[in-house]
């Protein structure tokens, strides 16, 4: 691995899972401010459908942004990503409230995170195929592993900044200070990536660059199935960081201090989770790890649900580690794989908008339907029907493709 390759990459991914780490974790807290809601349900409502509505861009992003990565290179996309990530950070740790400007603060804000979620469709993918057209074929499943990795560990730095800033004693406002630093470490992020040398793929391959028509042509089984791996490495860590850590702050199960102190451990197992994951794909292959994850959401989602309506600590921790080994095991190798799924002209499109088409799909819409099962059924058991349905889905695509068949075809990367 190139150095600068890894950290270069690294460090926008990084700030990218802050950004994103930071509003979920900041919910509860910042949206009365944003709607002027004293009711806590509705302000985290009025937050989810915020969460909704900029989700639909992510696709859109990361099929222009993928565009220009494919047509001009990874580096200099990469580098356009992380500015539009970090100038709308921290433009939400300065715009002003409801009580300043009344409605205007939930269209503003609606408006920042959509350019955020917008920018964020071309940064993820296109930060994981550049490090694994950088990797040797023997370990690229571990190197993209440790990128993913490095993605949550921009999360926990989030948590671990929501733990200082929801001590007793801290201003209302706190949160805009998390918001800052994101922008202001996007702006080092972004001096870093100018280090970075392009993608020896990209530089090695002289294919033309196919038209969009093509790609959905040519390429739509692996787009299809590249959406299928976004929607179910959304679901059940959306399921566990967005909805039910912030819905028991709500209802005072835990404080906003503890759940931070939960969701870092709970980020921390996933980080762990990751690289075990891209160390055994390049072991055993990409596909039967991801396999493995998808069925353990399948089978297991529904017992680690039960537990959360016992009001037990011991239940609800357990639950939330099973949903987030499932989860981990099948995005840590996903990176590689979806490195086989395409030719390297049209790598970074076609990863880039079939994960974030299932993400938009399936993510943004997890708060909501979680939150109509449970106040539907007064139960957290039938959330199980939501991530073992996508679990199926990512399954049956994975046991259906075969990106190594499709790799056998593509122009050599490495």
């Amino acid at each position: 691995m190139q150095k600068h390759a890894l950290i270069g990459a690294s460090l926008g991914t990084m700030i990218e899972y802050y950004d994103y780490a930071i509003f979920a974790l900041f919910i509860t807290i910042m949206m009365p401010a944003i709607v002027g809601r004293h009711s806590a349900l509705p302000a985290l409502m009025s937050g989810y459908i915020i969460m909704l509505v900029s989700q639909i861009l992510r696709p859109v992003g990361g099929l222009f942004f993928g565009y220009f990565g494919d047509k001009l290179g990874r580096k200099r996309t990469l580098i356009f990503a992380i500015l539009g990530i970090s100038i709308s950070t921290l433009l939400i740790g300065i715009m002003p409230g409801y009580a300043r400007i009344g409605l205007g603060a939930f269209a503003l804000i609606m408006l920042l995170k959509s350019i955020q979620v917008f920018c964020f469709g071309g940064e993820y993918n296109g930060a994981g195929i550049y490090v694994v057209e950088h990797a040797k074929a023997r370990n690229e499943c571990f190197w993209g592993s440790v990128l993913t990795g490095m993605t949550l560990f921009g999360a926990l730095l989030a948590s671990i900044i929501g733990v200082f800033l929801t001590r007793a004693g801290m201003p209302d406002w706190s949160w805009r200070l998390a918001f800052i630093g994101g922008g202001i470490f996007g702006l080092f992020g972004i001096w870093y990536r100018r280090k970075m040398m392009e993608s020896p793929a990209f530089l090695q391959s002289h294919a033309p660059r196919q038209p969009l028509l093509n790609l959905l042509k040519d390429d739509w089984r692996s787009v299809l199935v590249a959406a299928a791996i976004g929607a179910f490495c959304t679901v059940p860590f959306t399921t566990v960081v967005i909805f039910i850590n912030p819905f028991l702050t709500m209802h005072h199960y835990f404080t906003a201090h503890q759940m931070m102190i939960l969701q870092m451990l709970v980020i921390l197992f996933a980080i762990l989770v990751l690289v075990l994951a891209g160390y055994l794909a390049d072991r055993f292959g990409p596909k039967k790890v991801m396999l493995t994850g998808a069925s353990i959401i399948v089978l297991f989602s529904l017992p680690a649900l039960m537990g959360l309506d016992h009001n037990n600590l011991l239940w609800i921790v357990s639950g939330q580690l099973i949903l987030i080994f499932g989860n981990e095991l099948l995005l840590g190798p996903s990176n590689a794989y979806m490195k086989r799924c395409f030719p390297v002209h049209s790598r970074y499109r076609g990863a880039s908008l079939g994960f974030c088409a299932g993400m938009a799909l399936a993510g943004g819409v997890t708060p909501l339907i979680e939150n109509a099962i449970y106040h539907a059924s007064h139960s957290f058991a039938w959330i199980f029907l939501w991530p073992m349905f996508v679990g199926l889905i990512a399954f049956f695509a994975l046991s259906k493709h075969g990106a190594s068949e499709v790799s056998v075809l593509m122009p050599a990367s490495n």
